[in-house]
């Protein structure tokens, strides 16, 4: 369906912000005082690697904070219908000088190939630019390399496109400044739900911050409402960005919200993020464990399902408990999607996948993304990024054996978690791919993980 005139959209949105007594500049505020809910001083600075899977702690002082204004049995795929080949995404061939010096000793190994374009099913820098304030222009367009995305990287690494969360922190608790996850075990608990009021006024600002990522890149950058239009940018060697919501806090109990948000380009929605919400119950973030943690949907979720069904809105299972997880599975029509989770069999992680959740993903034709997170993809689950990349080969390959090679792809995690030294942020994509050729998948099977699984499901779920 065609979009709403964007003055109409924003009518509402203003509207919506009547209703619910949002200040001007409120979510700017909400979001700079909370800041990245894993964010730690001087640390998630460092070669990009940020994290907001340690809660409970925002912007440390000492981080320097820029006050601005910012605008019944689902139905099984038919997975024998072939698509057509993706055109390539045009980029040319970069030198290892290209990239930061802790990857050219990684890229002068790989082989003189065309890029891969990745299509990412998810990342978390809509929040890091809401939390640049007055940097994010240099930040975004310039490419400093202090985080793990920015337009440069983007176009340099084969980074094709991707799903851009809406990411809504939680107020900061008081509580030791440490770091839990790089112990050898640990049990995060849950934040607090979040009020409505404050998530849809942060959700209306981090929204301002999707158009103006568009609206300053130059014709490089577009947001895309259809999986025809994805195709269409890599095409045109454009990136391709999606808008999700990573927690549903900003959608009300009616559910008017989701439509709002929907004509203004909401295409994916999850649920929850490791909190409870109206809808559902999120994983805690606990070493070792399993995602067995709680009830499942609430009444208000199944309707959420129902509605996101209507809407062809597509339902992310990352962050919800395995409860939720197969309620999920019962409604839904749509395929099944953890748009970034790994392998439960390798790393013992409450946020990764079992194998039964694996083998329902594959019965629905849908996705699996690896997330490049170094504490779901370590086998002790440790937030350590001095690791080889044998642990991401292996979840890979686990993922492969249960899911099929259908229904595997990435979902990065970029800004949202410190990921393995070779990678890092985008400029390593081309590590990854390298690490596919050395399991020995061949060339179809890794474009097929690297974008094309993602634009089939996103066909199947919205329609071409």
């Amino acid at each position: 369906m065609n979009p709403p005139p964007r003055v109409a959209i924003f009518r509402i949105a203003a509207e919506i912000g009547q209703r619910h007594a949002i200040g001007q500049g409120e979510g700017q505020g909400l979001i700079l005082r909370r800041g990245h809910a894993m964010r730690k001083a001087g640390r998630d600075q460092r070669d990009g690697q940020g994290s907001k899977k340690r809660h409970p702690v925002q912007a440390e002082k000492g981080v320097d904070q820029h006050v601005v204004g910012i605008g019944p049995q689902r139905a099984l795929v038919n997975r024998s219908v072939r698509r057509s080949p993706l055109a390539p995404f045009p980029q040319k061939q970069k030198s290892a000088a290209s990239f930061p010096p802790r990857l050219c000793r990684n890229l002068r190994t790989l082989p003189m190939t065309k890029l891969v374009p990745v299509f990412d099913g998810h990342n978390d820098l809509v929040l890091k630019l809401a939390e640049a304030g007055a940097d994010r222009d240099k930040l975004w367009l310039e490419g400093k390399g202090a985080w793990h995305l920015d337009l440069p990287r983007m176009l340099k690494g084969g980074f094709a496109g991707g799903l851009f969360a809406i990411f809504l922190p939680s107020p900061h608790t008081d509580g030791p400044d440490d770091h839990p996850m790089s112990a050898p075990t640990y049990d995060l608990p849950l934040p607090a739900p979040l009020p409505l009021k404050e998530a849809q006024a942060m959700a209306v600002d981090l929204l301002g911050q999707l158009l103006w990522m568009e609206r300053v890149a130059g014709g490089r950058f577009r947001w895309c409402r259809s999986a025809g239009e994805i195709r269409k940018a890599m095409a045109e060697g454009v990136v391709a960005g999606v808008m999700h919501f990573e927690g549903a806090e900003a959608i009300g109990p009616n559910l008017d919200a989701l439509h709002v948000f929907h004509a203004m380009g909401l295409r994916s929605v999850g649920p929850v993020w490791s909190r409870p919400t109206i809808f559902g119950h999120g994983v805690p973030f606990r070493y070792p464990g399993t995602p067995d943690t709680g009830p499942g949907l609430t009444p208000l979720g199944k309707d959420l399902v129902r509605e996101c069904n209507k809407l062809r809105v597509m339902i992310d299972l990352s962050h919800l408990n395995e409860a939720g997880f197969f309620d999920v599975a019962k409604l839904s029509d749509a395929p099944l999607v953890a748009t970034h989770s790994n392998a439960h069999a390798m790393t013992t992680s409450t946020r990764n996948l079992t194998d039964d959740q694996l083998r329902a993903i594959a019965e629905s034709g849908g996705i699996a993304g690896l997330n490049l997170g170094a504490c779901f993809l370590r086998p002790d689950g440790r937030e350590n990024t001095d690791m080889t990349l044998e642990p991401v080969k292996q979840h890979i390959g686990h993922m492969l054996k249960v899911a099929g090679e259908d229904c595997v792809g990435i979902g990065s995690d970029y800004d949202g978690c410190p990921t393995p030294n070779p990678i890092g942020g985008a400029e390593g994509l081309p590590v990854l791919i390298e690490a596919m050729r050395e399991m020995g998948l061949g060339e179809a099977l890794i474009a097929k993980i690297a974008h094309g699984n993602w634009l089939r499901v996103l066909e199947r779920t919205w329609g071409a």
